[in-house]
């Protein structure tokens, strides 16, 4: 009866472990055909000035992702997003959100500034607002939103509103990762202000990962 009895808690403790399983997809995000290859022996290494700043403004994040895992990413809080606002730029120049987010827009500079958009996902104005004054909008609906400043005709600036928390920013290399998802099959997406979007279907293996590199 002991072995059968360890048989049994074997059996339904491997289940446990299948069930607790979880797969990563990993890539890197490259623009231009110069990017391809820019390692150093078995690490990579950062990439000139020019394209660190491009990618820098570049987000990959997945259409949809099961409740359990938006569940688990909501649960660790990430802080207010804040949008700053110095000289003729909106920092950082690209701001990836759940629809939802509260984010605070900050004036650092010494004139005053303003902040408005007119995309179909939010449209806002927040007015003149003093030095090192802020104000506060919700971005509710998923979409690209276009900033502007009307007192600074070359300034711009986005907000990408996703629908989910499992988004992520290319490092200094272009390397991104999503982890611990369960067993199926996501749609992986890239948005850059210039460069547009790209997307590719990946499946998750229930244990181990999956390469899925995006190209411009």
């Amino acid at each position: 009866m002991k072995r059968a009895a360890l048989g049994w808690f074997l059996a339904f403790a491997c289940l446990g472990h299948v069930a607790a399983s979880a797969g990563t997809i990993h890539g890197t995000l490259r623009i231009g055909p110069k990017v391809a290859a820019v390692k150093a022996g078995t690490g990579s290494r950062p990439l000139p000035r020019k394209m660190r700043a491009q990618l820098a403004d570049a987000v990959v994040y997945l259409d949809k992702v099961p409740a359990k895992v938006e569940k688990e990413l909501a649960e660790k809080k990430p802080p207010q997003p804040i949008i700053g606002q110095f000289e003729t730029r909106f920092i950082p120049r690209v701001t990836p959100v759940v629809a939802g987010t509260k984010v605070l827009i900050e004036n650092q500079d010494r004139i005053y500034q303003n902040a408005f958009s007119v995309s179909p996902a939010k449209k806002f104005d927040i007015g003149k607002l003093a030095p090192r004054r802020s104000a506060e909008v919700v971005f509710d609906k998923p979409g690209v939103v276009k900033l502007y400043n009307d007192l600074e005709p070359t300034m711009s600036g986005f907000v990408l509103v996703l629908s989910n928390q499992a988004f992520a920013r290319p490092d200094s290399t272009g390397s991104w990762s999503f982890q611990k998802l369960p067993r199926g099959k996501y749609r992986v997406r890239a948005w850059h202000p210039t460069l547009g979007s790209l997307s590719r279907s990946v499946e998750v293996p229930g244990r181990g990962e999956v390469r899925s590199d995006l190209n411009y």
